[in-house]
Parts: structure tokens; C-alpha cells; sequence
């Protein structure tokens, strides 16, 4: 009988000698395939929130610019106004410069007559 207690002790042990390899393999192979899959996780996440962060930042400048172009087209309208406001002027002083000139070369054939 202590044959028999030798021979299944070694069984045994023989049983868990190549068992507990295999399975530890197993174990170490599932949680590094889990560590992997939660890195890349993780760098997807930085990813998305760096991507999110440069949207933020360009979807910001973009509101920027469209105010600027608004506050640019009032400015120009308001100089389209200023330019037909001083166009005007211009045509009558214009006028009044060509009265004047008529005037004068009337005064000026007066005097060499005289």
C-alpha cells in the first residue's frame, strides 16, 4: 500500500508539474492580452481627446475670424457710405470750381479790355 501512496503522490505531482505551466501560461497570456488591450484603449482615448481638444481650438478661432469678417463688412459699408457721401461733395465743389473759373476768365477778358 505505501507503493501505491508513493505512485499516486508522484502522479499527482507529475499531473501538476505539467498542468501548472499550461495553465499559468494561459493566465499570463489573458491578463498581458488584457494589459494590451486597455493600453491601446488608452492611447485611442488620448487620441480622441487630443483630436477633440485641436477641434475645440479651430472650431474657437473659427468663431474668431467670422466676427472679425462681420465687424470688416460693416467697416467697409460704412466707407461705401463715406465715399458716395465725399463722390457727392466732390461733384459739387467740382461745380462750383468751374463756375469760379468761368467767372474769372470772364473777369480777365473784362480787364485786358479795359
Amino acid at each position: 500500500m505505501q507503493m501505491e501512496d508513493y505512485n499516486s503522490g508522484t502522479s499527482f505531482s507529475t499531473y501538476l508539474a505539467i498542468i501548472l505551466p499550461v495553465v499559468s501560461s494561459v493566465v499570463t497570456w489573458w491578463v498581458a492580452r488584457k494589459k494590451r488591450n486597455n493600453d491601446f484603449l488608452a492611447e485611442l482615448q488620448d487620441s480622441i481627446d487630443l483630436l477633440s481638444q485641436k477641434y475645440n481650438d479651430a472650431l474657437q478661432q473659427l468663431v474668431e475670424v467670422r466676427g472679425q469678417n462681420s465687424e470688416l463688412l460693416i467697416s467697409q459699408k460704412e466707407m461705401k457710405v463715406q465715399m458716395d457721401e465725399l463722390k457727392r461733395e466732390n461733384s459739387v465743389l467740382k461745380k462750383t470750381i468751374d463756375d469760379l473759373n468761368e467767372r474769372l476768365s470772364n473777369v480777365k477778358t473784362i480787364t485786358r479790355r479795359a
